[in-house]
Protein backbone atom coordinates (compact mmCIF):
# COMPACT_ATOMS: atom_id res chain seq x y z
CA UNK A 1 0.00 0.00 0.00
CA UNK A 2 2.79 2.47 0.44
CA UNK A 3 4.42 1.91 -2.72
CA UNK A 4 0.90 3.34 -4.14
CA UNK A 5 1.09 6.40 -2.19
CA UNK A 6 4.52 7.17 -3.23
CA UNK A 7 3.91 6.97 -6.53
CA UNK A 8 0.44 8.79 -6.44
CA UNK A 9 1.80 11.65 -4.44
CA UNK A 10 5.02 11.64 -6.56
CA UNK A 11 2.81 11.68 -9.59
CA UNK A 12 0.48 14.36 -8.45
CA UNK A 13 3.61 16.54 -7.77
CA UNK A 14 4.40 16.18 -11.40
CA UNK A 15 1.34 16.91 -13.02
CA UNK A 16 1.32 20.35 -10.47
CA UNK A 17 4.47 20.85 -11.62
CA UNK A 18 3.41 20.68 -15.27
CA UNK A 19 0.61 22.63 -14.84
CA UNK A 20 2.46 25.31 -13.48
CA UNK A 21 5.64 25.31 -15.89
CA UNK A 22 3.21 25.52 -19.30
CA UNK A 23 1.89 29.06 -18.12
CA UNK A 24 2.52 32.43 -17.50
CA UNK A 25 -0.32 33.70 -16.31
CA UNK A 26 -0.11 35.54 -13.00
CA UNK A 27 -2.61 35.55 -9.98
CA UNK A 28 -4.05 38.73 -11.47
CA UNK A 29 -5.21 37.73 -14.85
CA UNK A 30 -8.64 37.46 -15.50
CA UNK A 31 -9.19 37.39 -18.80
CA UNK A 32 -12.99 37.85 -20.60
CA UNK A 33 -14.20 36.77 -23.93
CA UNK A 34 -15.36 39.78 -26.00
CA UNK A 35 -17.36 38.49 -28.61
CA UNK A 36 -18.92 40.80 -29.81
CA UNK A 37 -15.45 41.66 -31.53
CA UNK A 38 -13.54 38.40 -31.02
CA UNK A 39 -10.88 39.10 -29.03
CA UNK A 40 -9.85 38.17 -25.61
CA UNK A 41 -9.36 40.86 -22.89
CA UNK A 42 -7.70 40.77 -19.54
CA UNK A 43 -9.81 42.75 -17.03
CA UNK A 44 -6.75 43.57 -14.69
CA UNK A 45 -4.11 45.06 -17.19
CA UNK A 46 -6.77 45.91 -20.03
CA UNK A 47 -4.16 43.97 -22.65
CA UNK A 48 -5.94 42.14 -25.64
CA UNK A 49 -5.08 39.19 -28.20
CA UNK A 50 -7.12 37.08 -30.35
CA UNK A 51 -6.38 33.35 -30.49
CA UNK A 52 -6.98 30.74 -32.92
CA UNK A 53 -8.52 27.83 -31.41
CA UNK A 54 -11.38 30.19 -29.27
CA UNK A 55 -9.59 29.02 -25.96
CA UNK A 56 -8.95 31.55 -23.35
CA UNK A 57 -5.40 33.11 -23.34
CA UNK A 58 -2.35 30.56 -21.53
CA UNK A 59 0.20 33.91 -21.51
CA UNK A 60 0.16 36.94 -19.49
CA UNK A 61 0.85 40.18 -22.10
CA UNK A 62 0.46 42.81 -19.20
CA UNK A 63 4.53 43.28 -20.20
CA UNK A 64 3.84 42.78 -24.01
CA UNK A 65 4.81 39.50 -24.13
Amino acid sequence: MLPVLIVLAVGAYAWLYWRWSRTTLTRNCRWREDRRNGIWVCDFCGATTETDNNKRPRACLRNGG
